[in-house]
């Protein structure tokens, strides 16, 4: 199976304010710590890399990672997303997070992961609306709400919530780091990068709050049920 270059998603969540995806990972583990309740049982991570959520998940009994980077991260199984290699209806929870958009078909994916969900279970799943490219060359998709909530329910998952992570200040303060990432971060010593960070994650996380406006945003969260 072709190995994928290693991903944000393979590492801890956690940032410090002085860092470059501090922005993007505040908003992303303050929903999946919010979301937790809806996670039990018998889970299914779609791409876990690491499993760096797990920690939060206290009503699952068993927790099940799948992924293509089986050497690179640590899956219980090796596999592709839009041909999970199990049963229909067996898990209670279905979680998948920053890898839909490096899935080349999101729609047989989704379909996938309704499949093996048991009735009255959920899928948790977030995907990203605006970021740069990454991992490249496996880097297909953006999604909007109304792309996200389409692809669940042409599953037959009924959209419980949908959730805007971030909004446009956000979104602007993060396009910024991710430039000096790209442009300074080889030529200033990592202390000067640090601070530039640090005043960036200030100051437009302040403005998010004074300034409200989702439908220029860095992620959803989208959690679906089963009937």
């Amino acid at each position: 199976m072709q190995q994928r270059p290693d991903s944000m998603r393979q590492r801890s969540p956690l940032r410090k304010p002085w860092h470059i995806d501090y922005l993007v990972m505040r908003e992303l583990v303050g929903d999946m710590i919010a979301s937790s309740s809806y996670a039990r049982g018998r889970l299914l991570d779609v791409g876990s890399g690491n499993q760096p959520y797990e920690r939060w998940l206290s009503s699952v009994t068993e927790y099940v990672g799948v992924d293509i980077n089986h050497r690179t991260s640590r899956p219980a199984v090796a596999g592709i997303a839009y041909a999970l290699p199990f049963a229909a209806n067996s898990f209670d929870t279905v979680l998948s997070t920053q890898t839909l958009e490096h899935v080349e078909a999101p729609h047989l994916a989704v379909a996938e992961m309704a499949r093996v969900l048991r009735p009255g279970g959920y899928l948790i799943l977030t995907a990203p609306q605006t970021w740069r490219l990454h991992e490249k060359p496996y880097d297909f998709y953006r999604y909007t709400r109304f792309g996200l909530q389409h692809l669940l329910e042409h599953s037959g998952l009924h959209v419980v919530r949908i959730k805007a992570q971030g909004g446009v200040w956000t979104t602007i303060g993060q396009t910024i780091n991710n430039a000096i990432h790209r442009q300074l971060g080889p030529h200033l010593p990592i202390y000067a990068i640090y601070l530039i960070y640090l005043a960036n994650n200030i100051v437009f996380s302040q403005l998010d709050r004074l300034w409200i406006d989702t439908d220029e945003t860095l992620n959803y969260l989208v959690i679906g049920s089963k009937t």
